[in-house]
């Protein structure tokens, strides 16, 4: 079973009281993956949340007439594929490990039964993708205003 402490590290958990990290771990599952090897696949059914244990991993999109462009590269402490999870819809983008990677992760149905079963933990949970959530439109601002300077100069 997966340890308190290594979910406890991962930037979701860090509000979670033992009780409620035991809920996690028992609904969580893991595996490693090798350098380079595909996570997720952009335009995908998601079905995970995924929660970086070690290593990392770079999350890539497609750009019309312009090929692959790595848009984040994610590291321990990190998650990806929440966004498909909250709005069933498939994945925005494609991930890859980099550098061998060790990835824990919450199927579908644990986590909607996480969020269902436990008011506490639903809000806590929710609270800390949504704040993840805004650092990720901030940076992601601030990277389109970088390129609209450059063209601009």
């Amino acid at each position: 079973m997966i340890a308190r402490e290594e979910l406890r590290k991962n930037r979701l958990f860090g509000e979670f009281s033992d009780a409620e990290l035991d809920m996690v771990r028992v609904a969580a599952d893991e595996g490693t993956y090798e350098d380079g090897r595909l996570i997720i696949a952009e335009g995908s059914p998601g079905e995970r949340l995924y929660l970086i244990a070690s290593g990392k991993c770079s999350v890539t999109t497609e750009i019309s007439g312009a090929g692959t462009e790595e848009i984040r590269l994610l590291d321990e402490g990190d998650f990806f594929g929440e966004m498909s999870l909250i709005e069933s819809a498939p994945v925005s983008a494609s991930v890859y490990a980099r550098g061998r990677c060790r990835l824990l992760w919450l199927e579908r149905k644990a986590f909607d039964r996480l969020i269902a079963e436990d008011m506490p933990v639903a809000n806590k949970l929710l609270r800390a993708i949504v704040l993840a959530f805004c650092e990720r439109v901030r940076v992601t601002a601030a990277k389109i205003e970088g390129y609209y300077k450059m063209g601009k100069l």
